[in-house]
Order: C-alpha cells, then structure tokens, then sequence
C-alpha cells in the first residue's frame, strides 16, 4: 500500500505514470539514460562535444527536458495519445537492463527480479 494518506486514510498505489509523475518528479522526462557495447575515444569525444552530457565507463546520461513535458503543470502533453513515443509507453515497462529507474518509479524492478519483463 502507498504511504500517502488523506485523512487518516491510504491512497492506492499508483498504476500509471500519469498518477504517479508527482513523486517520481517525472526523472525519466527530465533526462535519459542509455548504455553502450562499447566506448570507444571517437564516441567519448562525441558526446563531449553535446551540452548536458556525461559518460561514465559505457553509460551515457543526458540531461535534457523533453520537449512535451509542461513546466507549469509537470505532465506530458501526450501521454495517452498516439503521439506519445513507444519507447515512453512501453520502455519502463518491459525494458529492465540499462534503464535508470528513480527511486520512486512505479516501473522500477523488485528486488529478485529478472533484467528483461516478460513481454
């Protein structure tokens, strides 16, 4: 059960992120994350030359809003429409492997669980 209470009484878990975006900060919208087979010094020096990005070992985190994400309100201007990526939709969802979950993401994989859901 969720933490949050309203008088006295627990909220349900959230089941999307379109109820959950408030207490994960909308992270995986703030910025993405991604790994490499390999880093070779042509890539390293590739995205050095990209602002807001940074490598570590064959990781690549790139700070960098999305474009459908409101400033005012902190909601995706697409989410639930046929505009909406994929990779948005289902990305956190059935990829495991490579994908920083913030703390507080409804996706993010219980302890035992295996790197890739199952599809």
């Amino acid at each position: 059960m969720s933490e949050d209470t309203v008088g006295g009484a627990s909220l349900p878990e959230p089941k999307t992120c379109l109820e959950n975006y408030r207490n994960c900060g909308a992270a995986c919208c703030r910025f993405y994350c991604f790994t490499t087979k390999e880093m070779s010094d042509d890539l390293r020096h590739y995205f050095s030359l990209h602002a807001n990005t940074v490598v570590d070992g064959k990781t690549v985190l790139v700070m960098n809003k999305c474009n459908m994400l409101d400033d005012a309100t902190g909601k995706c201007k697409v989410y639930g429409t046929r505009k909406m990526p994929v990779l948005c939709r289902d990305g956190y969802t059935k990829i495991k492997q490579g994908v920083f979950f913030p703390d507080k993401c409804i996706y993010k994989p219980k302890a035992g669980e295996g790197q890739l859901a199952q599809q």
